[in-house]
């Protein structure tokens, strides 16, 4: 073999060897313990039915049709994303310690438990939480465990944090508006307001629409009976279907509400968001 071959070869040797050491350094940690078994064997994408039970309440039940999530009872509502998350990750949460339940499980506030959370055909309570290392005592399968409190706090919130705080949901277009005093209409992809104001920048209309865009209320409740003291019209476009949403005004002070009844629900926005959603110009 040429000395310049074999040098290449050696040194290509060599790498390969640096290489594998390295990745056998890695692999092997001597010392370090396995990672924590999971809660239950239910993975999250397996999950197609949540039953919440909370103490004196009505139950909460979520349910995956066609690969969206819903809040089902006590009203049909869409979902915040993030707390959806937190709740979908109760079965599969890390196991972190085994306490000693000899002494009963009312020490672990399961007795009774906070909630009972029934996952397709499992079923796990939730108790108190940890006075210090920010876990949370649950059971499964008769067995009491301590789990991060990210993956089990849900299951404890009231039924209204569950939901998506969003007043137009994702996909969800907005093509026209009709305020008290003047409306916007999209036109030839510009939007328009009437009746005109010459006063008004196109990117001031644009933010105004994206401020209706992305509204996203401090605080969802159930519908009230508080008479409407104006309405809102919006025209939006959802897969692919163009309809109208009429909004009532519920309230300008202290706060803005606005309510949706083809949700059963009122949206609470702060004073100046209110401002904000209804003045653009002169009006």
């Amino acid at each position: 073999m040429e000395p310049r071959l074999r040098h290449r070869w050696v040194l290509n040797l060599t790498l390969a060897v640096l290489a594998g050491g390295l990745l056998l350094v890695l692999l092997w940690r001597p010392g370090q313990p396995p990672a924590p078994a999971p809660l239950t064997g239910l993975a999250a994408n397996d999950i197609t039915r949540v039953v919440v039970r909370q103490l004196r309440q009505a139950d909460i039940e979520l349910a995956r049709d066609q690969g969206h999530w819903r809040l089902v009872k006590p009203v049909a509502a869409r979902l915040n994303a993030r707390v959806l998350d937190q709740l979908l990750r109760l079965p599969s949460a890390p196991v972190l310690a085994r306490p000693d339940d000899a002494a009963g499980l009312a020490g672990f506030g399961l007795n009774p438990p906070r909630a009972r959370v029934f996952v397709n055909h499992e079923e796990i309570e939730v108790g108190a939480l940890h006075p210090v290392k920010g876990q949370i005592y649950v059971r499964h399968g008769g067995r009491v465990a301590l789990v991060p409190a990210t993956h089990a706090a849900a299951a404890t919130y009231p039924w209204t944090r569950l939901l998506d705080h969003r007043l137009l949901g994702e996909g969800v277009v907005l093509i026209g508006l009709q305020l008290p005093g003047f409306r916007l209409a999209l036109q030839n992809g510009t939007w328009q307001r009437h009746p005109a104001d010459q006063a008004l920048s196109g990117d001031r209309i644009n933010g105004f629409v994206q401020e209706w865009q992305q509204a996203t209320a401090l605080a969802v409740d159930p519908m009230t009976r508080k008479p409407a003291l104006g309405r809102i019209t919006l025209e939006i476009r959802e897969r692919e279907q163009v309809r109208r949403l009429v909004l009532e005004i519920v309230g300008y002070q202290p706060e803005f509400v606005l309510r949706r009844r083809d949700e059963g629900l009122e949206y609470h926005f702060p004073e100046d968001i209110g401002r904000r959603l209804t003045k653009l110009g002169g009006e």
